[in-house]
């Protein structure tokens, strides 16, 4: 069957090796960088390289690759260096990384997370990620953990990663001009008609069998359709979105899945099907007796407006007007949009939820521009008694508020927007007069669910200024 071009945009690829470590140098990284560049350029990359590379450095060449990478693209990330995890995260060492305590490692070096974090985003199809950077961690000797090499990571469809050996195991340096991964990896690219899938399994094979079994590369994360790096391939199956959403509503198997789903689908093929599973879920769902009323599901109608229910009723139409309006997006922006409107909402547990976040707010629709991102600025979430209170505390537009039980996986947020120099107003049971603004009426109400492990959405749908819909997005600190 003759292949054909799925991904016809660029070949982007950053490439770092770092190995000038105080204390704890690695001879072969700078070599490997080097190697692999000229590979890649041979494959027809377009490559940055840097070596021996402080954070600021990485980080300022980590947003510059993401910001390049468009629809159609494939961006390829490598590291060769140190690398570490603490509480289950990722990240790599920049050479001028002064790490003392476990507590460190966030602000010293580079979260992993924030690179594939970023490739996402782009909106491009295929990102690879290759990790040379399982060690031993040079700073283990301070932490409390002993944890090992590199934890699992779960990528988005579209990411493959290739790490130098298994999750929690650590990985050599070579004797010769390149570590013994990168040397297989190197050999394994020229490979003629091997996909990138199978041209990792080489790896791993050449990697196990060099070591004697003692180190194994892992991959995690899939991709549609084929690419290889002699540039044939194939495209993926015309995508099914519905049948994909349906697919996981059921997996999920929880009231809130299937609300989603019609939310997105509300004349949708599967429609009856989870009208159904939805009366079923409900019905047999009913709040602890000894539960406090105001902490019951729906008690949050009896204590908000009726201006404020209709908002939250309105919200799919508010996304709908928004999205009508948001012409001229880039191919991430227009990911970004569509995560937040139609993404899948997980289980949510009221008690996790307390804490420190960053959070940015997003508006869309409204106006010129119809997307407007934020930069990140810190929210919390705290408990007093029973009743959970959600607060922005930096920014010049603040809220404040209650958080209130819905649905399995949803909650309702009733609180009052103010500014940084002054005092919130609170909620209040007044019905907004017909010429009212933000100004007159600063009365918030949003719907808050939980879209990643830590990653929280407080969707407010027709706010009375500015835009027709907001939405503060959490990550957990």
């Amino acid at each position: 069957m003759l292949s054909v071009p799925c991904w016809a945009g660029q070949r982007l690829a950053l490439v770092i090796g770092n190995g000038a470590y105080a204390g704890a140098p690695l001879k072969n990284p700078v070599n490997d960088a080097a190697d692999m560049t000229a590979k890649l350029e041979a494959k027809g990359f377009g490559v940055t390289t840097l070596t021996n590379a402080g954070q600021k450095e990485i980080e300022k060449a980590v947003r510059e690759f993401t910001r390049q990478l468009g629809q159609g693209d494939v961006g390829l990330f490598y590291f060769a260096g140190h690398g570490l995890q603490v509480d289950g995260e990722n990240y790599l060492a920049p050479v001028d990384a002064d790490i003392q305590t476990e507590e460190e490692v966030r602000y010293e070096a580079v979260s992993l997370g924030r690179v594939v974090d970023g490739m996402k985003r782009a909106g491009n199809d295929l990102n690879l990620v290759v990790l040379d950077a399982c060690r031993n961690n040079p700073y283990s000797r301070s932490f409390r953990s002993g944890q090992r090499g590199l934890a699992r990571v779960s990528p988005a469809t579209g990411t493959l990663i290739l790490y130098a050996t298994e999750p929690g195991q650590v990985a050599v340096d070579g004797e010769g001009r390149n570590g013994v991964f990168t040397e297989k990896l190197l050999a394994s690219m020229d490979s003629p008609g091997l996909g990138v899938e199978q041209v990792f399994k080489e790896t791993a094979r050449q990697v196990h069998q060099a070591t004697g079994g003692r180190q194994t590369p892992w991959q995690e994360g899939v991709i549609l359709g084929q690419f290889a790096f002699d540039g044939q391939t194939q495209p993926p199956p015309p995508p099914d979105a519905e049948l994909a959403v349906w697919q996981s509503m059921e997996r999920c198997g929880r009231a809130g899945c299937f609300r989603d789903y019609l939310r997105q689908y509300p004349q949708g093929r599967f429609k009856v099907a989870a009208e159904g599973q939805l009366a079923r879920l409900e019905q047999a769902s009913s709040p602890p007796a000894e539960q406090e009323p105001a902490q019951k599901e729906g008690a949050w109608a009896g204590l908000s407006t009726a201006f404020d229910r209709r908002r939250i009723e309105s919200l799919q139409g508010a996304w709908a007007t928004a999205k009508a309006q948001m012409t001229g997006l880039t191919a991430a922006e227009k990911k970004l949009v569509k995560e937040l409107a139609e993404g899948p909402s997980l289980p949510l547990e009221s008690q996790a939820l307390a804490g420190t976040y960053r959070c940015r707010t997003l508006k869309a629709g409204g106006g010129s521009p119809p997307l407007v991102i934020y930069d990140w600025f810190k929210c919390r979430i705290r408990a007093e008694g029973e009743q959970l209170l959600f607060e922005k505390i930096t920014g010049s537009q603040r809220t404040s508020g209650k958080l209130y039980p819905w649905h399995a996986d949803e909650m309702i947020y009733l609180g009052a927007l103010y500014f940084s120099d002054e005092q919130s107003p609170g909620y209040v049971l007044n019905e907004p007069g017909p010429n009212d603004s933000c100004n007159e009426h600063r009365n918030e109400v949003a719907l808050l669910r939980r879209i990643g492990k830590t990653r929280y959405l407080m969707t407010f749908p027709k706010p009375l200024c500015e835009s027709d819909i907001d939405v503060i997005e959490l990550v957990g600190q």
